[in-house]
């Protein structure tokens, strides 16, 4: 795999390119994907048989080849990885149904990634074990914290449960994300009916606390922003992503976007204190980067609000 996992298809060995649908390639999307998937199909030959176990995983786009699995210690898939022998790993994420006026059009929408990975060489000591478990309790749990809301796992209970990092070797991400396209679905003269249902396959997002307030943040293009470039092309852009992603998904971030002829972005966030706000957003990549910084917090009196 190259240093750079976000590689074109070409320079891709010959099993990760995509074949079908290449239009649907979006390898450069994968950490997003992987940092807002759920479950991890794990497939393996165990005994001659091939065997797929679907697992909970903990991804993070500041380790981009690194990806984590933990179970018990006796577990056949862990004993299989023990060995270093590889591993086919996939994440994917429905987004909706789609119907078609002919029978073989019928699709779905989705976004997906699949690996081929071995476990890494160097394998988490203790300190690392803890950080990884908190930092995925807290990617499917958002806002739980250790001591505050749950009992940090102790020595024992940590020697107890195997943890794996994996190594990814290679990867490819495929996305569909269209209508109906198959012959007349555009025509609402034909017979039939086409279409897309959508699946919100999005976390829960607890209601919000009385503790909570809305904010306005008003946030600005810093040094590193690349006037010449679009917003998706500025570097960094898919690390940038899965991390907002995942803070929409928390609940933390209501709205947000580029401000229209303006080099600033608009967000609505509803958080404890302005502290909590600055400390989150500071964990942005492209805040650290010097892509984006916060120019303005605002406290945000909401009065009218659908979704509560």
């Amino acid at each position: 795999m190259s240093a750079n996992p976000s590689a074109d298809r070409a320079s891709l060995p010959a099993h990760a390119v995509i074949v079908a649908h290449p239009e649907r390639d979006r390898t450069a999307d994968a950490p997003r994907i992987l940092a807002a998937g759920f479950v991890a199909h794990v497939g393996f030959m165990d005994g001659g048989r091939p065997v797929v176990i679907p697992m909970t995983y903990q991804f993070s786009a500041d380790e981009p080849r690194r990806l984590y699995l933990h179970g018990g210690v006796n577990g056949r898939l862990m004993k299989h990885l023990a060995t270093g022998a590889p591993v086919c790993v996939t994440v994917t994420e429905l987004d909706g149904l789609v119907y078609s006026r002919t029978a073989l059009n019928h699709s779905v929408n989705y976004r997906s990634v699949v690996m081929f990975a071995r476990a890494s060489s160097a394998q988490p000591g203790e300190a690392e074990r803890e950080r990884v478990l908190a930092a995925m309790i807290a990617r499917y749990f958002p806002g739980r914290t250790p001591g505050v809301d749950y009992q940090a796992p102790t020595p024992a209970q940590l020697e107890a449960t195997a943890m794996v990092a994996l190594e990814i070797e290679e990867w490819s991400a495929k996305v569909r994300d269209a209508g109906a396209n198959g012959p007349g679905d555009d025509d609402p003269a034909r017979p039939g009916s086409a279409g897309v249902i959508p699946l919100d396959r999005s976390r829960a997002v607890p209601r919000r606390s009385a503790a909570q307030r809305h904010f306005a943040v008003r946030l600005l293009h810093g040094p590193a922003w690349d006037a010449a470039l679009p917003l998706r092309s500025q570097a960094g852009w898919a690390e940038h992503a899965a991390f907002m992603d995942q803070l929409v998904a928390d609940g933390f971030i209501a709205l947000g976007g580029p401000l229209a002829g303006d080099e600033a972005v608009l967000l609505v966030i509803a958080a404890g204190s302005e502290g909590e706000l600055r400390s989150r957003l500071g964990a942005d990549p492209w805040h650290r980067s010097g892509h984006l910084r916060i120019e303005r917090v605002e406290p945000w009196q909401v009065l009218l609000d659908g979704r509560s």
